[in-house]
């Protein structure tokens, strides 16, 4: 249970240090290492209470900031030594401080995917300081990731005997009772947690989630709203709103409307409009939206927006030139290289893909996504022996990456080792059990088992929140491998029909291989080629209302200005 809900944050642990239940270090060094805390200078602050230790080997204070220092930086075993020192030495009356360990300890083993001891040390921490809502809150939201509702709710009812004003103890009660599916006990929580605290918007966003699950959509899509009007960026609220169902995204899309006339100058509201159309693969509506966003926001964020909507378009030069903006703004996404370097695939101009790609190895070679893609590249140009080399680094630097199992699998079943391909192939289900990616479906066939991927390839048509382009294409992928030939073709044209556009993909994906030489396949790419001319000529016509590059050197001239 990774990275459970509970960060440890500056400002909580300094009311450690300024509070006084206890006396603490007046020494020059423990003095000094509190000033670079407050000033965020992680590094001098680590020095200070080093050299406090060295000329006070029982300051346990010390001890623990060096521990705080170091498990921000995930060094979690030398972490959990200074904190085991600072128990030795810290008086048991600084309950503050005693506290702050077992949290940061509980924190640690957490991060450590060990919640037996994080568990463990919640439980002392609570059992030597008993009035601790912190630790009581740390627990129950540990039993909420447990399933283990009881034991949760007791944890928030033991914080509203401490504290009956806690907003955090209604919201856990009331999320509790969500998960449980007693969805109007849980609206009640929330309200209650609003009528304490009306600027809290996570109490809206829940309410909206169990209004969604009820299907009452406009009292979902109204507290949605209301969240995001205290928080503009609740993530909470954000994913609800690009989840709604067909029967609602309009409802919730028309009320962003209003919003955004309400606020004209907030470029959150054009961009969530164009988020909700592009999500429901509207993505010329979508466009106009990330125009009014990017007129009050510049950045690299809605500049990738633009990117993926003119790709899905099929606009390949006009979705370079904002994978180029995004490059520019945003030094720092690696994956925008991978962007970039497959939008030159579609140009056809593999050397220059190949060019890309190896200096997005260069920039990030820790990053297993560097080498799934340059591997993506080296199998369209059937290296295989190169590409399993590079799938293999994938894997190595993230286990999980499942679908680099599939493509090493498949390189492997080119070169005929059937065993390793085998392999592969079971690892991937292994890890994908429920079937959530589209990798699953392939590997079902490819071990055999044709009745549960004729199901999965089905299920993918079937299912409303996929994209129905992509889900055709990859049914007529699977009708080309098992030599359904004719059905392969209506597939394709489904998925032709319904906005699919990455012709240099479809022309070189060894999937199609057995109808790329039919001629109705040949007819199909020639005339949905011409169609795509057209298209591109009406997006052409779509002016935005920001000339990019003034834009692009008004901002160079701000950053200049700041240094």
């Amino acid at each position: 249970m990774k990275r459970i809900i509970f960060l440890i944050t500056f400002l909580g642990m300094m009311s450690c240090a300024f509070g006084k239940p206890a006396k603490r270090p007046e020494t020059p060094n423990y003095k000094k290492g509190i000033e670079y805390l407050e000033q965020k200078d992680y590094s001098n602050a680590y020095e200070s209470f080093y050299k406090d230790v060295k000329e006070n080997p029982k300051s346990g204070y010390s001890h623990y900031w060096m521990g705080y220092i170091l498990a921000r930086y995930n060094e979690y075993g030398r972490a959990l030594n200074m904190m085991g020192e600072a128990l030795k030495f810290i008086p048991s009356a600084d309950v503050p401080f005693i506290e702050s360990i077992y949290n940061t300890r509980s924190y640690i083993y957490l991060e450590m995917e060990d919640t037996v001891k994080a568990l463990a040390d919640l439980n002392m921490g609570i059992k030597k300081c008993p009035s601790s809502t912190v630790l009581y809150e740390k627990r129950a939201d540990i039993y909420f990731y447990q399933s283990n509702y009881s034991q949760s709710d007791a944890d928030y009812k033991k914080i509203l005997s401490l504290k009956p004003g806690s907003v955090i103890a209604y919201m856990g009660l009331g999320r509790n009772l969500l998960e449980k599916e007693k969805y109007d006990e849980a609206i009640k929580q929330f309200d209650y947690a609003a009528s304490l605290d009306n600027s809290y918007p996570e109490a809206y966003a829940f309410k909206a989630a169990a209004y969604k699950k009820q299907k009452k959509y406009d009292e979902a899509t109204e507290n949605i709203i209301s969240a995001l009007l205290l928080n503009s960026e609740q993530r909470k609220a954000v994913n609800l709103m690009l989840t709604m169902p067909d029967d609602a995204y309009q409802m919730m899309a028309s009320k962003l409307k209003v919003q955004m006339m309400k606020n004209p100058e907030d470029a959150h509201w054009p961009f969530y409009i164009g988020e909700i159309y592009e999500v429901n693969n509207e993505f010329k509506t979508a466009l106009p939206y990330y125009d009014k966003a990017i007129s009050k926001e510049f950045s690299a964020v809605i500049a990738r927006r633009f990117y993926y909507c003119y790709k899905k378009l099929g606009h390949v030069e006009n979705a370079m030139k904002y994978i180029d903006l995004a490059l520019k703004l945003d030094t720092t996404n690696v994956e925008d290289l991978g962007s970039k370097a497959g939008l030159y695939a579609d140009m056809y101009k593999m050397d220059k893909a190949m060019e890309v790609i190896d200096q997005l190895v260069k920039k990030a070679p820790d990053n297993s996504y560097s080498y799934r893609k340059r591997a993506e590249f080296k199998i369209k140009m059937k290296q295989y022996e190169d590409a399993i080399e590079d799938l293999s680094m994938a894997i190595t630097l993230s286990p999980s990456a499942i679908h680099a199992y599939s493509s090493r699998g498949r390189c492997y079943e080119k070169l005929g080792k059937k065993e390793l391909a085998k392999k592969d192939f079971n690892k991937l289900l292994e890890l994908d059990p429920d079937g959530n990616t589209s990798s699953h479906a392939y590997v079902l066939l490819f071990l055999g088992k044709n009745e549960e991927a004729k199901a999965a390839f089905k299920k993918m048509i079937e299912d409303p929140e996929l994209n129905q382009a992509s889900s055709y294409y990859n049914n007529a992928c699977y009708y080309s491998l098992i030599g359904e030939k004719q059905e392969a073709i209506n597939c394709l044209k489904k998925a032709l029909e319904k906005g699919f556009r990455s012709f240099h993909h479809m022309e070189t994906d060894w999937d199609l291989d057995n109808i790329r030489d039919m001629q109705e396949y040949k007819s199909l790419v020639s005339e949905y080629k011409k169609i795509l001319e057209q298209e591109i000529k009406e997006l052409d016509k779509m002016k935005s209302p920001i000339n990019i590059d003034e834009q692009l050197k008004a901002k160079e001239e701000e950053l200049n200005s700041k240094k």
